[in-house]
């Protein structure tokens, strides 16, 4: 009896791995990519690589997946979070404003300085200090403003 339910239990398992899992739902969007900025691509971020799908201006039809996430970017702008597109077959527009990495060193560069002056404000005069503060304050807003690309999706 035993022996009866093994051969049961291992005929279940052949049966069920014999046949393949379903594919995966794929879609496609006809992608409307507009930007402030000409060097602007979108990507498509899979295992860490960044494959561009296209360039600013772009009308494309672009093939994905569930949960598939893309990022828009180009050469000297910063990356943008993370997109995934909505599961469905249809019409896409990206309204892109470009955010130029050197705003982002710019205003790591004020912070350094300011760091400096607080710094020496504290062994010697109050209003240094607050000036260093105040350069640290602007370099921390220029980080911030300028942080990265930002896109606005349309449906």
């Amino acid at each position: 009896m035993k022996r009866l339910a093994a051969c049961l239990v291992l005929a279940a398992g052949a049966a069920s791995a014999a046949e393949p899992p379903p594919p995966a739902p794929n879609w496609s969007v006809k992608v409307h990519l507009v930007s402030d900025d000409a060097r602007v691509e979108l990507r498509r971020a899979a295992a860490g690589l960044n494959t561009t799908v296209c360039k600013t201006p772009c009308d494309a039809v672009v093939p994905f997946h569930y949960n598939e996430t893309f990022t828009l970017g180009g050469a000297g702008l910063t990356t943008s979070d993370q997109i995934i597109f909505p599961p469905r077959d249809g019409d896409l527009t990206l309204r892109v404003h470009a955010t130029p990495e050197s705003r982002r060193m710019i205003g790591t560069g004020l912070i350094v300085p300011g760091a400096a002056n607080c710094t020496k404000g504290a062994i010697a005069l109050a209003g240094i200090q607050l000036a260093g503060a105040a350069v640290i304050l602007t370099g921390i807003l220029t980080l911030v403003r300028n942080r990265r690309t930002e896109a606005i999706v349309e449906p």
